[in-house]
């Protein structure tokens, strides 16, 4: 482990609490919402396996922290921690800025809401995009008024680029492997937010069929994302 890696308790206190806020938070986002659904994930969008709700594992949000792999070494090239300001998905016509959320005082993650609605949002308890790894990244499917920002994540593919540009003036590409949707209730908690041998992102949204009685989408989309260097 070198001087720039994180420790591995400290990645673990990371997935522990994204476990918890999940299990109580995992609805918020596209609450704010129009009864539009979202296009779901396709079904070959993944250079690895794409999990379905159907093969997703049993794991779900809990109290204890997953069993994570290892962090490994750094990639060579991780850029120093700096703060992400906006992200641009060309293939979804996404240029996106982003604001810095972290936990409510009641343990609920902070959502983007009333003028910032339409922003993304960099959870402050995860590591900065270019460091080593998976930054997560979150935003709404639908607003009061319509779709969200993140409404046609589902429709990445492997291959894709996503572009997060940092407060020093730098920029760290990333190209998508995996798209993958989870019911709510089997979220993989160590999967999504686990250790990564480099710099990855995470790009968040609810997904599937909305729930009128509860209020919330049934889903959640997950977008995975790997560092690249610019050709």
């Amino acid at each position: 482990m070198t001087a720039s890696s994180p420790r591995p308790a400290t990645r673990w206190l990371i997935a522990a609490v994204l476990a918890a806020v999940l299990a109580i938070a995992a609805g918020v986002w596209g609450m704010t919402h129009r009864y539009e659904t979202p296009t779901p994930p396709g079904v070959a969008q993944s250079a690895a396996t794409t999990e379905s709700p159907e093969t997703a594992g049993p794991q779900g949000p809990s109290s204890a922290p997953p069993s994570v792999p290892s962090s490994g070494s750094p990639a060579i090239g991780v850029r120093p921690g700096s703060r992400p300001v906006s992200v641009s998905i060309p293939a979804i016509d996404v240029q996106l800025p982003l604001i810095e959320l972290g936990l409510q005082s009641d343990g609920t993650l902070a959502v983007p809401s009333g003028a910032q609605v339409g922003k993304g949002a960099w959870f402050t308890g995860s590591p900065t995009p270019g460091a080593p790894g998976p930054a997560v990244v979150e935003a709404h499917v639908t607003t009061t008024t319509g779709r969200g920002p993140f409404f046609r994540l589902a429709s990445l593919t492997a291959g894709d680029r996503a572009s997060v540009r940092l407060a020093d003036g730098s920029s760290v590409l990333f190209t998508v492997y995996r798209v993958a949707r989870y019911p709510k209730n089997a979220f993989p908690t160590g999967d999504v937010y686990g250790n990564t041998t480099g710099p990855e992102l995470r790009l968040i949204t609810c997904g599937g069929q909305f729930d009128r009685s509860t209020g919330h989408f049934d889903d959640n989309t997950v977008v995975y994302a790997r560092v690249t260097t610019p050709s």
